[in-house]
């Protein structure tokens, strides 16, 4: 009987065996059933050429729906999570007025989410002060925790002091947490150096030395607790040093993960200074940082120190970036020319990129049915063409706010195709027929 699909002569890519030419993938409806040659399907799509990988997987995104739906919402963060190749996203819960502070608030987003969503949206579970006793509660609605040890978007800042509360709550749901990483006292000594018509002055206020001490903190704590954790958004060389070390020395490396974003591999500091408005509109938390961080950001992706890539997908409308310039910036629709650069122009080979873009990321969430194109595995797959370059032009982006910090950029590669549990999505998020 033929496979209701088959990807036919593909670069099959494994996040263990590497990239392997010339295979087909048999799916039958929403799972993988076969990898190997001369496979027969109803309907049949040429990969030759192309890098088959497992669906993306970025496990830190802000989709905006709710209070904030004139940014983003799930229909439209999703259908640009797709154009990017990314099958499963996992959301922040520190949406003004929406916070995911309960089981009864992420059960409402999840709902929404589900109906409007064309891939997999998972939630985190806020962590404040006032919830702390109904952490507990919330592990059957929620994939995880978020911690803020300084103010963010959202109110949802929790004192270091309380860090060591909260993860001994988090450990008894066996849920993994994420923690943003920034020293608040740090913070608010350079409040002061902030200056909205000098845009890199954001990188002065919020300096290396507030991730490092942040960091610091975090893996002090930590130590004394069993909870899986992961470093939200590495920026700096100094506090990637500090992760290893921790692993090294106190046999933290299967509990302490780390990921890092597009931007913060792509560009330096400098970069808010050039580009005109679109130099402007990058600006984020953490800021981008002097170049000799850039680079050990790339190196610890390449040698695997980095466990994930994460876009901390945080679109504002450009109107909004123009004026009060909020922190945050969009980033899922370019998920996959990303991941093209990095394989084309940074020499990271598939096999690592499969496990920086999907299987340590199921792994740190516990999702044991994606992350591989494996017989009984999701039929999650992102198709990546290297032999066509993309520029970037927001405009024609899926995100809402129709603008990306890589305008005007030039990538090697580009997603050809998504599929979602065997399902092909065409570039406008439309599932096809």
């Amino acid at each position: 009987m033929a496979y209701s699909l088959v990807i036919k002569d593909g670069i099959v890519v494994d996040p263990f065996k590497g990239a392997r030419e010339g295979l087909d993938v048999g799916i039958r409806g929403e799972r993988i059933e076969n990898v190997g040659r001369n496979l027969a399907g109803e309907r049949e799509l040429s990969a030759r050429g192309r890098y088959v990988f497992p669906g993306f997987i970025d496990p830190h995104v802000h989709l905006r729906d709710f209070e904030w739906a004139h940014k983003e919402d799930y229909e439209t963060g999703t259908r640009a999570a797709a154009n990017g190749g990314v099958t499963t996203v996992a959301e922040m819960p520190n949406l003004p007025g929406h916070p995911t502070l309960s089981a009864a608030v992420a059960a409402e987003k999840k709902e929404r989410a589900n109906h409007a969503g064309v891939v997999d949206v998972l939630f985190w579970g806020g962590v404040r002060e006032d919830n702390l006793d109904r952490i507990e509660e919330m592990p059957g609605e929620v994939v995880g925790y978020k911690i803020y040890i300084c103010e963010s978007t959202g109110g949802l800042y929790l004192p270091i002091d309380l860090l060591d509360r909260a993860l001994q709550a988090i450990e008894s749901t066996d849920r993994p947490v994420t923690i943003h990483c920034e020293d608040h006292a740090t913070i608010e000594a350079r409040r002061h150096l902030y200056d909205a018509d000098n845009g890199i002055s954001h990188c002065d206020a919020r300096p290396p030395d507030a991730e490092v001490a942040g960091i610091k903190a975090v893996l002090e704590v930590s130590y004394s607790h069993n909870a899986t954790i992961n470093i939200a958004h590495l920026s700096t060389s100094r506090g990637l040093r500090e992760i290893r070390q921790a692993r090294k020395d106190r046999f933290m490396d299967s509990t302490v993960f780390c990921e890092a974003t597009p931007h913060h591999a792509y560009y330096n500091k400098f970069a808010m200074l050039a580009d005109g408005e679109t130099g402007k509109a990058r600006k984020m938390n953490p800021p981008l940082r002097p170049d000799i961080d850039r680079q050990s950001i790339l190196r610890g992706l390449r040698e695997g120190d980095i466990n994930m890539v994460a876009t901390d997908h945080a679109p504002h409308t450009w109107i909004e970036k123009m004026k009060e310039n909020p922190s945050g910036v969009p980033g899922l629709d370019t998920y996959g020319n990303f991941v093209a650069w990095l394989l084309v122009e940074q020499g990271i080979s598939a096999k690592r990129l499969a496990q920086l873009t999907s299987y340590n990321a199921a792994r740190f969430l516990g999702l044991n049915d994606r992350g591989m194109i494996e017989s009984g595995y999701l039929a999650d797959i992102a198709i990546i063409d290297v032999s066509t370059k993309e520029k970037v032009r927001g405009s024609r982006h899926q995100t809402k706010c129709g603008w990306s910090p890589f305008e005007g950029e030039t990538f090697p590669g580009r997603v050809e195709y998504t599929i979602f549990r065997g399902r092909i999505i065409k570039k406008d998020g439309k599932i096809q027929a």
